[in-house]
């Protein structure tokens, strides 16, 4: 909201808050494997596979919506920016993804299912 409302920035209509790195799916899984030591794979389900699925845990409608736009954004490559508004908010460069990973390592989920 903050940079949103900025006078200097009235054309502004999204914030990006995103690592110093743009990566697929692929590279991230890669990226989580190497710094885990875990096996990290991307996998998607088909549309439909991800929706029922979603549904299957109860999952809200406008949940599922959401999920379904960011994905379909994903395909797009509508994910794939870099930009300086974190460092704008916070006055603090963005950390890249594997170092973010390696710090929440334990909260990483086959980190989790294994309980190791």
């Amino acid at each position: 909201a903050v940079l949103l409302a900025e006078e200097r920035d009235v054309e502004r209509t999204r914030v990006t808050v995103t690592t110093p790195e743009a990566f697929s799916m692929d590279e991230l899984a890669q990226i989580a494997s190497e710094v885990t030591g875990d096996s990290y794979r991307n996998e998607p389900l088909p549309r439909e596979e991800w929706i029922a699925a979603r549904r299957a845990l109860g999952r809200e409608d406008f949940e599922i919506e959401a999920g379904v736009s960011y994905w379909d954004g994903v395909v797009r490559g509508e994910a794939d920016v870099v930009g300086d508004d974190y460092a704008r908010l916070t006055g603090r460069a963005p950390r890249p993804i594997a170092e973010v990973i390696a710090e929440r390592r334990d909260e990483m989920p086959l980190r989790r299912r294994s309980g190791a």
